[in-house]
């Protein structure tokens, strides 16, 4: 949600209307006189609200910039701070204890109204002198308001009310073996939240549904109105609440017997709500609200009441402003009913509070409330802001921390953090109170999570109450914390590892480790080092992030040096990228040149070729000799981006420079596997792939193993070599499974079902295309899925399946190549899609993908794919009718002597089908 909407009047609690009167917009402050019948401070700040909408509804940073030039025109003393926009706000919301009259007779002036300053002054004054009948600082009064027994429906929540009232009810019916009598403990049901969320609506229908079905209900609501935190403001003794609760249900009831349902809303503590529950009669209901984690030993439920989702949000959005907006038309509306959803966090307050604003401006579109958001300044929702106002200082440092931070961080992680300021048992404590205030909540894996509605009012509050050093401190303390124990992580994951971890060039030129720090959450063995750094990679890559942005190059440089091999073992691509080309523009100077190498590298695996080009390029203009290791990288860029035998001439010059076994060119020959495929020579691939098997502790990394046995199954298949292609493919999946490279074992699997078609297996080659092609789809990879899927369409109308199947698959393959980035594994996807064409009869389709197909593999030197795009012209054409051009295509392939066996035996045959349909 976005940070800031001003209060509304009558809005700014999580109470209901039909308990509380609203004030009357006429009766607001407008005149000079207006402020002498100011009763609270309430009243002081409702007139400047109505005085800042008559004035267009500055932002709260127009006015404290109006503020700034007002007293610097007026020559005070440039020592006296100057207000922020969140100061200036605070005067304009309702439930302070204080005002500052310099600051309120100021706000009045730059709003063109001068003449208010002194009655506003004598009206504080008055106030805070106490002679008012009301002030801000009153004593709560206890109010009891009785509620029609009759059914309510609550919008987003129907199934948490259905279970919530059929558990209710099995607990107090009359039926019940556990029916309660009037000397027994009352039944409990507990509620809580963070402010917002809608717990006071859920209780009271809850209550309402629960009296829909009993013979004699009486429905009260008692609202504490303590738990908002005002330190000064004490809470109403328990006894005189349960006084009060008592007297209401006797006045309902008078002679008859009732069931009471009492719903008890803003509860403060676990204390309060033993201390009035044992007051009660064991007859009644009690449904307790609160912001904080209150319990009840023996309740009926502790309910922690979520926001709503996106679409039941929607749905209320609909309801309550939708009355007060003008129709767009349909897409725009259901956009801009989408972005005002997701600003207002699913808190239904706040879109009660956009609701009350919409009222106000009839006629505008829905589209101008989000854009209305976007620019204003202070939060949407005034009780968060209230609950953050309330809270000690280390607990508003800590959430502010936590708030600034995008990953979810763990209580480890944070008492790391603010090490230098609190210990680390505060700083626990600190954590569980704001979990049971509902400003956090703690997920299952054990870290620490803020609804968007809290973390953008805390992160707003920071930016005027945390200095940027303070925070840089802090996360300077988490990043170095991060890449201590990713360092040590690693070093003991590779130990399980079949070959040595890939090489970071620059590893020795960065600060080390801090090895004095207590690393000892991190496990020993290689197995549970390894799970350690998966469940904390999101907190390790967002931080990178932070300290970029705090200006950290040492810590920015570490952190990419640290989680790199990692990254890259578990093929995190994307992450890794992020990492890399941060480093690359705010890493530490000296290691420049490396960190643009790991940006090229990446951006490679993530389809940015002209990026990884340019950042090549830019390196080898470096004076000096050209690395090997940036030579292969330029080989891999080129073979994935389609220049096949460029790639082949860099990968080949790296070999001719390295004759002697060594990691150069065990990486070389990983690479150009690969490419000698693509090329059509396979007895070079077959050659490359042996010689990697013949040293396979040179390997730069298991991921490069793993492919060059993928690749040299795929050379021999096309080799005509069947029975040792299965072998080699079985290999490459078992090395996977091995290795936990599931990604490229699920690549592996679609091009064993390729072999086995090739074999003329159709039937075991759908089984194995299937098991590959739902992998893909549950690990979410989108190029596994386009290798996956095609194999899975090619078997499916091989074994004479249902080719409504394979265009399943293949929408599913379409779907991904979008997310893809590159169109390296299109023509695959285009042949596939031509076979089912063809298979359908469908010969227009059939031409509009190979002519696609051929679009594609124009000027790549992809001469496998070329030789497959003959074969499927002559295909097309046979299914035209026209045999005489499918006849001279085929033969054309065979008098080229172009295509590996394996083609140019398809193509014979191909042929040989033409004959036996001409003698038939």
């Amino acid at each position: 949600m976005d940070p800031g909407m001003t209060p509304v009047p009558g809005a700014t609690g999580t109470g209901s209307h039909e308990s509380r009167p609203v004030r009357a917009a006429a009766s607001y402050p407008r005149t000079m006189g207006d402020f002498d019948e100011a009763t609270s401070l309430d009243d002081l700040a409702r007139g400047l609200r109505e005085l800042r909408a008559a004035n267009g509804s500055p932002s709260f940073g127009q006015i404290a910039t109006l503020i700034g030039q007002l007293r610097e025109a007026r020559g005070d003393s440039k020592w006296i701070p100057l207000p922020g926009r969140v100061t200036v706000y605070d005067a304009f919301r309702d439930g302070r204890r204080r005002l500052d009259p310099t600051l309120v007779a100021d706000i009045v002036t730059v709003l063109g109204r001068p003449d208010l300053v002194e009655p506003l002054r004598a009206a504080h004054a008055r106030l805070v002198r106490g002679d008012a009948g009301v002030g801000a600082s009153t004593r709560p009064s206890l109010n009891v308001v009785a509620l029609e027994p009759t059914t309510t429906r609550v919008i987003g929540r129907d199934e948490e009310l259905a279970d919530l009232a059929a558990r209710t009810l099995n607990e107090i019916a009359p039926h019940s073996s556990r029916a309660r009598d009037a000397v027994g403990p009352p039944a409990v049901v507990v509620l809580t939240g963070m402010p917002g969320v809608g717990k006071s609506a859920l209780a009271r229908a809850l209550a309402r549904k629960v009296a829909h079905r009993l013979a004699r209900p009486v429905v009260l609501e008692v609202a504490l109105r303590t738990a908002s935190g005002d330190s000064d403001r004490e809470p109403l003794p328990p006894h005189e609440v349960a006084q009060g609760i008592g007297a209401a249900l006797r006045r309902h009831a008078g002679d008859d017997e009732v069931h009471g349902i009492v719903v008890l809303d803003d509860v403060p503590s676990d204390e309060s709500l033993a201390a009035i529950a044992a007051r009660l009669p064991g007859d009644t209901t009690l449904i307790a609200t609160s912001r904080r984690r209150i319990r009840w030993e023996g309740a009926i439920a502790h309910h922690v009441v979520p926001p709503l989702s996106l679409p039941r949000a929607v749905s209320l959005i609909e309801d309550l402003v939708g009355p007060h907006v003008a129709e767009e038309g349909e897409e725009a509306d259901r956009a801009a009913l989408d972005a005002l959803a997701h600003r207002c966090g699913g808190l239904p307050l706040a879109i009660t509070v956009l609701a009350g604003q919409a009222a106000r401006r009839p006629g505008w579109f829905l589209s101008d409330h989000v854009r209305r958001l976007d620019t204003i300044e202070i939060g949407l929702v005034p009780a968060i802001d209230d609950s953050y106002l309330t809270l000690p200082g280390s607990h508003r440092q800590v959430l502010s921390f936590l708030a600034q931070h995008p990953g979810r961080l763990t209580s480890c992680q944070v008492k790391v953090s603010f090490a230098a300021t609190m210990e680390p048992d505060q700083t626990v404590s600190v954590l569980e109170s704001l979990e049971r205030d509902n400003l956090l909540s703690q997920d299952g894996d054990g870290r620490y999570d803020l609804h968007d509605a809290v973390r953008v009012a805390a992160a707003n509050r920071a930016l005027d109450e945390v200095p940027v050093s303070a925070h840089a401190e802090r996360v300077a303390r988490l990043a170095r914390s991060l890449i201590t124990r990713y360092s040590l992580a690693w070093e003991r994951a590779s130990q399980g590892l079949a070959s040595p971890p890939a090489r970071v060039p620059e590893r020795d030129d960065v600060p080390p480790p801090d090895t004095t720090l207590d690393v000892s959450d991190v496990p020993e063995d290689a197995a549970g080092a390894l799970e350690w750094m998966r469940s904390h990679v999101e907190v390790a890559v967002t931080t990178s992030q932070i300290a970029a942005d705090m200006d950290l190059p040492d810590e920015v440089s570490g952190s990419m040096v640290a989680l790199i091999p990692f990254l890259y073992s578990e093929e995190r691509f994307s992450d890794a990228y992020l990492v890399a080309a941060t480093a690359a523009t705010h890493g530490r100077p000296a290691n420049r040149l490396q960190h643009r190498y790991q940006q090229a590298r990446f951006a490679r695996l993530t389809g940015r070729f002209d990026e990884a080009r340019r950042l090549l390029q830019a390196i080898m203009n470096e004076p000096g000799p050209t690395p090997s290791w940036l030579a292969i990288e330029r080989g891999n860029l080129e073979a994935l981006a389609g220049s096949v035998d460029e790639s082949i001439r860099v990968f080949e010059g790296v070999l001719a420079e390295h004759p002697e076994p060594g990691e150069a060119r065990t990486a070389a020959l990983e690479g150009v596997v690969q490419v000698y495929v693509a090329a059509a020579r396979c007895e070079d691939a077959v050659a490359a792939a042996q010689e990697v098997a013949e040293h396979p502790f040179l390997d730069t990394s298991l991921a490069g193993r793993l492919l060059s046995i993928d690749f040299h199954a795929l050379a021999l298949s096309e080799l005509e070599q069947p029975r040792a292609a299965e072998r080699k493919a079985r290999d490459a999946i078992v090395f996977g499974t091995k290795h936990g490279l599931d990604r490229l074992r699920v690549m592996a699997t679609a091009h064993l079902a390729t072999i086995l078609n090739a074999q003329s297996k159709p039937r075991r080659a759908l089984e194995i295309a299937t098991g590959a092609f739902r992998e893909a789809l549950e690990k979410e990879d989108p190029a596994i899925t386009v290798f996956a899927g095609c194999a899975l369409a090619d078997s499916i109308l091989a074994s004479q399946g249902d080719p409504a199947l394979a265009e399943r698959a293949l929408d599913e393959v379409r779907e991904a190549l979008a997310l893809v980035g590159h169109d390296a594994f299109e023509p695959d996807y285009r042949f596939a899609r031509a076979d089912l064409a063809l298979a359908l009869k469908d010969t227009d389709a059939a031409r509009r993908h190979l002519d696609r197909a051929r679009g594609l593999l124009h000027g790549r030197q992809d001469r496998l794919n070329e030789v497959r795009l003959r074969l499927h012209s002559g295909l097309l054409e046979r299914a035209l009718g026209n045999t005489d051009a499918a006849q001279r295509i085929w033969q054309g392939l065979l008098e080229d002597s172009v295509g590996t066996p394996l083609q140019r035996t398809e193509a014979r045959t191909l042929l040989d089908t033409l004959v036996t349909a001409r003698g038939a």
